[in-house]
């Protein structure tokens, strides 16, 4: 009987060994991109103000009518 219930203890064991390896991986992934995140933002603060591009320049500065917005038409429905 006790030999059943270690046998028992290991076969669960390996089983949720099996079943979290997805979610093991993913903390992999995660941890490595979060390494790559941090260089990125060291690179960037050791660069300084002046070189760091922070966005896209709006097209335009004029303002926007306030009826401004998609012409929408509704096709006849087909005969």
């Amino acid at each position: 009987m006790l030999i059943l219930v270690i046998a028992g203890v290991v076969v669960g064991g390996i089983a949720a060994w099996v079943r979290q390896a997805k979610w093991r991986r993913a903390a992999r992934l995660a941890d490595a991109q979060a390494r790559e995140l941090r260089a990125e933002v060291e690179r960037l603060r050791r660069m300084g103000p002046a070189e760091v591009i922070v966005g896209p320049r709006p097209l335009s500065t004029r303002p926007v009518p306030p009826d401004y917005g998609p012409r929408l038409t509704i096709p006849p429905p087909a005969a």
